[in-house]
């Protein structure tokens, strides 16, 4: 393991960027819920070498918007918003496996696959979730704003501090029962997002969260949500 983030990913003192995240309700889901602490407890018991992630901090990355956020004023964000509501509108609740917990570079990941049809796993509908996200940010702030590869979908489950050994902590993983668990993503959340690259942390002020159109309640009569409905309390 190497310490997360590695140079080249760290962002220059005060910026921040938005970020469009999957959050995993996992309080909601026992057996996913399950599978992170257990993941976490083998993190914990490394002497340092891995920083955990708590709860209100774990996410899937679907885009980072690559333009720093200062530069994106309230108009921005609820256009941005809006364009994001419109692209999801006819998308349907992601279905994931979750998992099994992985010991990489720079630190512990849950792998996410969609499953489809018959239990098939497949990448296409999260591929999909992505491509409808960076069309909405291709809208609103152009091909600027896309400069970013988050890779295949995965939570983060503890980053890396120091250099260390990743056998010991990948054989402790692999005696992890169950090793997999189901994640249902039915919106994602738009995110200030703050890097702390000396704690190996990302916490966030959150911009709004937008729901998938099929997961959409009614209200008031109609499905078109109001900005107000979809701006959620500061957790920092």
């Amino acid at each position: 393991m190497r310490p997360f983030p590695p140079p080249e990913l760290v962002w220059a003192p005060g910026v921040s960027y938005l970020h469009v995240y999957a959050l995993p309700a996992a309080h909601r889901n026992i057996g996913l819920a399950e599978l992170i602490s257990q993941s976490r407890a083998v993190a914990a018991d490394t002497c340092g070498a891995l920083v955990p992630v708590a709860d209100q901090w774990l996410h899937a990355t679907v885009q980072m918007i690559a333009v720093p956020a200062a530069h994106l004023d309230l108009p921005c964000r609820e256009a941005l918003t809006a364009a994001l509501s419109a692209q999801l509108a006819d998308v349907p609740a992601l279905d994931l496996t979750v998992g099994p917990p992985l010991c990489g570079t720079g630190g512990v990941v849950l792998d996410a696959t969609a499953v489809q049809g018959a239990g098939r796993a497949s990448d296409g509908p999260w591929r999909a979730l992505r491509d409808r996200t960076e069309e909405a940010i291709r809208q609103v702030i152009g091909d600027r704003g896309l400069n970013y590869d988050p890779g295949p979908p995965h939570i983060s489950v503890a980053y890396a501090a120091r250099d260390a050994d990743s056998g010991p902590v990948q054989s402790s993983l692999q005696r992890i029962r169950p090793g997999r668990a189901r994640w249902r993503v039915d919106a994602v959340e738009l995110l200030d997002v703050v890097q702390d690259a000396d704690a190996h942390t990302y916490t966030w002020r959150p911009v709004a969260r937008i729901p998938f159109g099929e997961c959409l309640q009614p209200a008031g009569g109609g499905r078109r949500a109001r900005m107000a409905d979809l701006i959620g309390p500061d957790l920092r």
